[in-house]
Formats: structure tokens, sequence, C-alpha cells
């Protein structure tokens, strides 16, 4: 996008080579760099057969005093996936699971309203995202969730509930980034859910038949 900014020149009564100064305001809004250098008007007002006339140039210029006729503001965003692992024997990889995620932001800046979420197999998922507000998903084993267009500069929280009552050793949550904050192109949050026990072996139910089949031989014996 581009945008046009409008300034009113005085009434100039003398011939002259006038210079001004401004200056980008930092709009605040997240994930945005603002230009931050002097931006410079230089007006030429020139004496011809009809009067005062002015020439107007604004540039920017750098420290080596090149000039440029635009300046750039650039906007820093990525996205957050939340991945689920369900492992072990007695895993459940049908079961959805509890995942709370928390966006947090700088109170001095401005936010969407709301970011996009996307993936998953749970249709009743929330599609949005607010920052500050805890908000639960459903995820089953091989589902992904991913949450679009977060400013750089975002911080974030995942947890899971608690299902070690069911059985499961504490889900182990891997994050990417151990800063949790958006400031690369892609971030990923890894949960895995183990549930694992040794199986009661005492009696193998294919040899059972076989079992059977030697207590009447020796029961045929003592006859």
């Amino acid at each position: 996008k581009k945008g046009v900014a409008t300034i009113k020149l005085p009434e100039y009564t003398s011939v002259g080579i006038y210079t001004y100064l401004f200056q980008e305001n930092d709009g605040k809004t997240a994930g945005v760099t603002y230009y931050d250098q002097k931006i410079k008007l230089v007006v030429t007002v020139l004496q011809d057969e009809n009067g005062l006339i002015r020439v107007a140039a604004v540039h920017t210029e750098t420290e080596g005093g090149k000039k440029a006729d635009t300046f750039p503001n650039e906007y820093s965003a990525g996205s957050l996936k939340i991945a689920k692992k369900v492992i072990g024997n007695l895993g459940d990889r049908a079961k959805y699971f509890k995942v709370t995620v928390t966006l947090n932001g700088d109170g001095e800046k401005v936010y969407e309203e709301s970011y996009g979420v996307t993936g998953g197999s749970y249709e009743q998922n929330p599609k949005t995202i607010e920052i500050g507000k805890p908000t639960d998903f459903y995820l089953k084993h091989d589902d992904t969730i991913t949450i679009e267009n977060l400013p750089y500069g975002v911080t974030y929280t995942v947890a899971e509930a608690d299902y070690t009552g069911e059985g499961y050793k504490e889900a182990k949550i891997v994050f990417e980034d151990p800063g949790k904050m958006i400031d690369t192109a892609s971030e990923t949050v890894t949960i895995t859910n183990n549930k694992n026990q040794d199986i009661d072996t005492g009696i193998l139910l294919d040899n059972v038949p076989y079992v059977l089949l030697l207590a009447l031989s020796l029961i045929h014996i003592s006859e």
C-alpha cells in the first residue's frame, strides 16, 4: 500500500531556499517498523517575469547523501503451528486432547481484533483467536492447527489439560523457539501424549487350544 501526505506551504514574499524537516509518526501498529529518519522538504522560491514561483522537492537522505523520494514501512509477521502426537501401545489416536493457547502482546502496540486459525479435525474448534484471551482447542493424533499472520513480537503460551488420571504420562510440550516469541516466518509447538503399559502374558490366548488338548490327553492317560 502507498500513502500520500499533503503539506500546505505558506505564501512566500521573497526569493530564497526554505528547508523543512519532518518525521513519520510511530503509529504503534504491531509488527510494523516505521521510518525513523528525518524527511527533508526543500522549497526554492524563484523570481520570474510574472512574480514569484516556488519549486518544492521532498526526499530522504542516507548518511552518504543519497536521495530517495519514498521511504518504507515494513510489516513482519509469522505463523504459529501447534501439532499433536499420541504414542504408546495404549495411546488412543482417536481421542481429542484439550489444548489452551494464549497470545500475549505489548500493551503499547495496536493489534487486529483477532487472528485466523486453520487446520485440525475437530469441527467445533474456534476459527479465530484474540490477543490476551486464552482459547481452547481440541487436537488428536496428527492434527495441526495454524495461527496465521501474527505480528513479530507476539509471545505465546501453550498448555494441555491433565490426562494423567487416564494413564497418560504428563504431556511433553516442545517449543521450536525456546523464547516463545514470533520472530520468524513459521514456528511450531509439538505436544506428545504417551500411554504405554506392559501386557499381561500369563496365558497366551493363541496357546489355549493346545493347553486344553494337553489337559484332555492327560485325563485319557489317567483313565
